[in-house]
C-alpha cells in the first residue's frame, strides 16, 4: 500500500503542464477584461488533457487569487455549505 501511495503522489510531479498553456494563463492574469473568460476557457482545455490535474490547479490558483471563489472552488470540487 505505502509503495503505491509512493507511486501516485510521484505522478503529479512527472507530469508537466506545457508552457504555452503556462503562458496563456499569465495573458489572462494581464487582461483585466477577458481574463476571467479566458481562465474560464484554459480550465474546460486543461481537464481534457493528461496533465488536467496541473493545469486545472494553475487556473484555480489564478481564480483564487482574482477573488473567483466559487469558479476556483468549482474547479478543485470544493463544495461548501
Amino acid at each position: 500500500m505505502r509503495t503505491l501511495l509512493l507511486k501516485i503522489l510521484n505522478s503529479a510531479f512527472l507530469v508537466v503542464v506545457p508552457r504555452d498553456f503556462q503562458e496563456a494563463v499569465e495573458r489572462a492574469e494581464q487582461d483585466l477584461v477577458k481574463g476571467r473568460a479566458m481562465l474560464a476557457l484554459l480550465a474546460e482545455e486543461a481537464k481534457r488533457n493528461p496533465w488536467s490535474r496541473q493545469g486545472v490547479r494553475l487556473v484555480a490558483l489564478e481564480e483564487r487569487r482574482r477573488k473567483i471563489f466559487k469558479s476556483a472552488q468549482d474547479l478543485l470540487g470544493i463544495h461548501s455549505k
